[in-house]
């Protein structure tokens, strides 16, 4: 699949079909422990904390608290790093100026000398960096983190984790501990990002990506983790963007 640079709904939160479900789940356990930390710093109302709980009962109230009380930090925070990045700049440079802000790397792709990269600077506000032989643009725009809870060993049942906003992140159901049945994942206001399916622990069946507003963003089908048949990728007015036949790969 040929890099969509500049689609938001790619960039936040679809990713790249193929390593969707496991990516997600890396990323979010980190967030769990950047959250755990930062609670114990006093930086975190415990609500916000709660959010971290091995406890189903305790996520879910915290989400109902923080949903009514966050308060998404603003983007003037970030106002005077942009500026302080320069057209023409090198690649390092720019990276020399953001090392002491960047929370993670988001990824990136690009294609011929063309390269975009994303930051994520704190709960809220990913920075994409554009890079065409040196610096020559960035963008900024908000994508709430996902706080990730570990279930426990052998669990059976539906496992719903939130966005640090309280919105609904994943709702994954489970079998003595594995993935089994509907794996859904959430934007950060709440409407479905992406639904794909497990069969103990292996991905199997369709997987389906939206975009904000609803409609199919892509699909295509796994066999035993592997991306199989003819995958299809729309634009947002439904029409076919371009199709691969993973078959062939």
């Amino acid at each position: 699949m040929t890099p969509q640079l500049h689609s938001r709904s790619q960039w936040r939160g679809l990713g790249e079909p193929g390593r969707w479900a496991t990516n997600a789940i890396m990323f979010a356990r980190f967030i769990g422990l950047v959250i755990l930390c930062c609670s114990a710093c006093g930086l975190y109302a415990s609500s916000g904390s709660d959010l971290s709980s091995t406890n189903q009962e305790t996520r879910d109230a915290a989400a109902r608290v923080v949903r009514a009380t966050y308060i998404p930090p603003p983007r003037t925070n970030w106002d005077s790093l942009i500026a302080s990045l320069k057209v023409g700049a090198s690649k390092s440079n720019i990276l020399h100026l953001l090392e002491p802000v960047i929370v993670r790397s988001e990824g990136g792709g690009g294609s011929g000398t063309f390269e975009a990269q994303q930051y994520r600077l704190d709960d809220l506000w990913i920075l994409e960096c554009d890079f065409d032989h040196g610096f020559i643009g960035c963008k900024l725009f908000p994508n709430a983190l996902d706080v990730w809870a570990e279930p426990p060993p052998r669990f059976t049942g539906v496992w719903t984790t939130y966005h640090v906003n309280g919105q609904k992140s994943h709702e994954i159901r489970y079998r003595d501990g594995k993935c089994d049945g509907e794996f859904t994942s959430f934007y950060d206001d709440g409407s479905r990002a992406v639904l794909t399916y497990f069969i103990t622990g292996i991905q199997e069946g369709e997987e389906i990506g939206y975009f904000h507003f609803g409609k199919v963003n892509y699909r295509g089908f796994y066999k035993t983790n592997a991306m199989i048949g003819t995958w299809t990728w729309y634009n947002e007015d439904g029409m076919v963007q371009s199709t691969q036949d993973r078959s062939k790969t």
